[in-house]
């Protein structure tokens, strides 16, 4: 199974719980993802689709739900993480729960 994962998910995922996250925890973020599904999901290639550009077209895109000041990503109250999610079965999401729970306590 080939699984993508486009950059607004990945801010809407690591936002939902480390609000304020820089490029480098995205990054971090984005290795965690890969190595969880890697060995715990039967996932044969995952591609994680983030870099400045698609950064600014998630931020372009979705204004009402993200911020980025002063090097940092922020949400907006009110944010919907369902909204993100909804294409992804329920294992995929709660990895992504997960991984992000996990690097919050490292970070």
């Amino acid at each position: 199974m080939c699984l993508y994962v486009g950059s607004a998910v990945i801010l809407a995922n690591l936002l939902s719980q480390k609000n304020g996250a820089t490029k480098k925890d995205i990054e971090a973020y984005c290795q965690q993802l890969r190595d969880a599904f890697q060995t715990a999901r039967p996932v044969s290639h995952v591609y994680i689709n983030v870099n400045d550009r698609e950064l600014s077209r998630a931020l372009y895109k979705y204004s009402k739900e993200f911020r980025y000041f002063q090097e940092r990503f922020y949400i907006i109250d009110g944010f919907n993480l369902k909204h993100f999610n909804a294409r992804y079965e329920d294992g995929v999401v709660s990895t992504f729960e997960e991984v992000a729970l996990a690097l919050k306590s490292l970070i």
